[in-house]
């Protein structure tokens, strides 16, 4: 039975020139991995905070190319969790949601940084209409 509570975190790892050395991006309440499979990590590690910042979420679409609707979810999850969390840190959180991201805490040990932050789940969902429908929809205006 899957959990009520949508709560998730993300822990982000940075050396001491804030490059990224990686990150876990997890469900709170059971610590259970979200997505993973996105490659996101693999092309952001090594990159410094400032260049994670500006990618764009268009070019990370096309160079890791996910292989279906539930994986370019969970890219853009992962990848949105990690701006606002690196938006934070920065101090450069004027476009982050800071009801939905909060910093939870930021730990440092030795010139390394390790950036914990709690997301809250939306408090509305976005309404699904299903491909069917956007179809009838499109042939209806022709």
């Amino acid at each position: 039975m899957p959990c009520k509570d949508p709560t998730s975190g993300i822990n982000v790892y940075l050396d001491g020139a804030d490059r990224l050395t990686g990150f876990d991006f997890f469900k709170l309440t059971c610590s259970k991995e979200i997505g993973g499979e996105s490659k996101l990590q693999d092309y952001c590690m090594g990159m410094g905070a400032e260049d994670v910042l500006d990618l764009e979420f268009s070019v990370l679409m096309s160079v890791l190319k996910p292989s279906n609707v539930e994986d370019e979810f969970f890219l853009y999850m992962e990848w949105d969790a990690l701006l606002a969390a690196l938006a934070q840190y920065l101090g450069r959180e004027e476009s982050v949601d800071r009801d939905r991201y909060q910093i939870d805490a930021i730990e440092y040990e030795g010139d390394s940084a390790v950036i914990r932050q709690l997301i809250r789940p939306l408090e509305e969902m976005p309404k699904i209409v299903s491909c069917h429908s956007k179809a009838r929809r499109g042939s209806e205006k022709t």
